[in-house]
């Protein structure tokens, strides 16, 4: 059987017809290919990083909708390849990107913090605030097990949303990145930290894992966030928040027994009010 059975890495289908709109990228390291991709949701854009060629791509679902094939995405190249954890676009030209070198919870690792927590990169692929490897030299380890967040952008709005995957906070910037409020809990921020194999930064495993937000989604009035609640690995359920712009929690939906699952994301639909998930379930 053919792994990749459809010949683009994006395939746009009428559900009424099921025939193809539109399609997007075949799989290679040419121009306009792209060869390994994740994807998130936000507006009404599927933000696509290619971590293996370096390329961040903005889809407008919209346009692709009612232009079909002659539609063609503008893809960036960054110099960043290998520093992103998340990415969120603000339009079609700027991305805004969390570096997985950061980390600022642990004296040890004090370097960490001196760099860039995100960078905006422009269509040029040039990252602000510039982008200098050698701020890196004296970096101990990876933090992505212990750190990264989960980024919503308003342009509209004037605002950036971040909800943090290992620490219980949500923080609320302005499109400049200057904080504005953090919102903590409902667990506590008491995380200890031990480096392993010498290069990746660690939750120390006689206090066991903190998991909180991932995987957000978002329109112009609300974002749509997963809390796996799971603290020294005791969980207390998963939820699904509805935040609005401020960052403040307007709606908590358990999920109960419910896995969402944590490869994927999940996307709003506002016409209908539907929330769009893939769990355990069918």
């Amino acid at each position: 059987t053919d792994p990749y059975p459809m010949t683009h890495m994006i395939t746009i289908v009428n559900m009424n017809t099921w025939e193809k709109i539109g399609e997007y990228f075949s799989r290679g390291k040419g121009p306009n290919e792209l060869l390994s991709t994740l994807t998130r949701f936000s507006h009404n854009y599927i933000d696509i990083y290619d971590f293996t060629l370096g390329k961040l791509v903005a889809f407008n679902i919209d346009t692709a909708v009612m232009q079909g094939n002659n539609y063609k995405p503008s893809i960036m190249h960054t110099d960043l390849i290998g520093f992103i954890s998340e990415w969120c676009s603000m339009d079609d030209s700027l991305f805004l990107t969390y570096d997985k070198f950061y980390f600022d919870h642990d004296k040890e690792f004090k370097q960490h913090a001196l760099i860039p927590e995100f960078y905006w990169i422009s269509k040029s692929g040039k990252a602000t605030p510039e982008f200098k490897e050698s701020d890196f030299g004296k970096i101990k380890a990876i933090a992505t097990n212990v750190t990264g967040s989960t980024i919503s952008i308003n342009k509209d709005k004037n605002r950036v949303v971040c909800c943090y995957a290992s620490q219980p906070y949500i923080k609320v910037f302005d499109l400049n990145m200057n904080l504005l409020r953090t919102i903590s809990g409902p667990d506590p921020d008491d995380g200890k930290y031990t480096l392993i194999n010498g290069n990746m930064i660690y939750f120390d495993p006689d206090e066991g894992r903190r998991e909180y937000y991932y995987f957000a989604t978002c329109d112009e009035d609300n974002i749509f966030v997963i809390n796996r609640r799971l603290h020294k690995n005791n969980t207390n359920g998963g939820e699904i928040y509805k935040l609005d712009w401020e960052g403040n929690v307007v709606t908590r939906y358990v999920t109960k027994d419910v896995r969402v699952r944590s490869i994927t994301t999940h996307n709003y639909c506002k016409n209908n009010n539907t929330l769009y998930l893939w769990t355990n379930h069918d």
